[in-house]
């Protein structure tokens, strides 16, 4: 572990491309400098007690993802992207939360590994599409190399803001933040519940207030994790540490060069030139990896053998060595 985030006094980090969230995608505004803050809120699992990330500078702004929901592809607007650190895991005993549990242990074994957010703006109708979103996100986060998109492992997540309003009002309802979702059917499921509960809550006229809870995936429920803080919770600060990271435009313009076709594309070409049917394609789409395999195969042999959708999924991607055959 890196001298800043043990919380060792005077240590300085240092700055490195594997840090980086790979460039910016398609339709995104990337900015020239980059400023790390400091949240100064107690975190009791990270041994410093604070988080480091980025608030007026992010990584990127603005752009647009493309995603398929029952055959239509759609635009969903990201906000921002920027980077910060991640923070430990509470393991409580005898409870799946704080409250009502005998003890807590705290795992620092992801403490301070950088990671990026990607944060949507409003505007996803139902569960469904919100988890088509992140669906796209992963296939896209996969394809440029920034993750493996495995969730149960934690290498990606999902937070769900989930607000309710009258038909015919224009202003959001208080939101509700919803974590812990491990897998695209948590995600779906989770976001259906809490539509579910705060609509019952506002049709027996109860107050929703702002806060975060956790699904329980073997419950099929979610309970409440704290009371949500405003942006001026946080109590940003800069880091006496930290120097703000300049990115070259050489850099930016060579990551360009480099991105790989997007999933909606791969998609599209895999109809057209290898005549699959969308089940077909869209399994490719959402699985990089796997596409990249058959990427590889294409270059030993231009036959084209049902094994896609077949019991080849099931020996993927543990033995994957390729060998022409005489």
């Amino acid at each position: 572990m890196l001298g800043p985030a043990r919380g060792a006094p005077g240590a300085e980090p240092r700055g490195g491309h594997h840090g980086h969230p790979g460039g910016p995608g398609p339709g995104l505004h990337d900015q020239p400098a980059l400023a790390l803050r400091a949240e100064k809120l107690l975190l009791s699992d990270l041994p410093k007690g604070y988080q480091i990330s980025q608030f007026e500078e992010p990584v990127c702004s603005g752009g647009t993802v493309e995603i398929e929901v029952e055959g239509r592809v759609k635009k969903v607007r990201l906000n921002r992207i920027h980077m910060e650190e991640d923070a430990g895991k509470l393991v409580h005993v005898g409870a799946p939360g704080i409250w009502g549990s005998k003890a807590s242990a705290v795992d620092f074994n992801r403490s301070s590994v950088p990671l990026v957010e990607i944060v949507s703006e409003t505007g996803h109708r139902h569960a469904r599409r919100g988890a088509g979103v992140h669906v796209m996100l992963r296939a896209v986060l996969v394809s440029l190399g920034i993750c493996n998109g495995n969730m149960e492992e934690g290498n990606l997540r999902c937070d769900a803001n989930v607000s309710l309003r009258e038909k015919g009002e224009t202003a959001l309802g208080v939101k509700v933040e919803v974590k812990n979702m491990n897998s695209l059917k948590a995600i779906e499921r989770a976001i259906a519940f809490e539509i579910s509960r705060i609509e019952q809550m506002l049709r027996a006229g109860q107050q929703v207030t702002q806060e975060t809870r956790l699904w329980d995936e073997s419950g099929q429920k979610t309970y409440l994790m704290r009371s949500k803080e405003e942006s001026h919770d946080y109590r940003y600060f800069p880091d006496p540490d930290l120097l703000p990271l300049e990115v070259s435009d050489e850099w930016k313009e060579s990551l360009k060069s480099t991105l790989p076709p997007m999933p909606l594309e791969r998609k599209k070409r895999y109809e057209r030139d290898f005549s699959f049917n969308e089940s077909e394609a869209r399994l490719f789409m959402v699985n990089p990896g796997y596409a990249g395999f058959f990427e590889k195969a294409l270059a030993i042999t231009t036959t084209r053998a049902p094994w896609p959708t077949g019991s080849f999924q099931s020996y993927y991607p543990t033995r994957t060595t390729l060998r022409r055959c005489t």
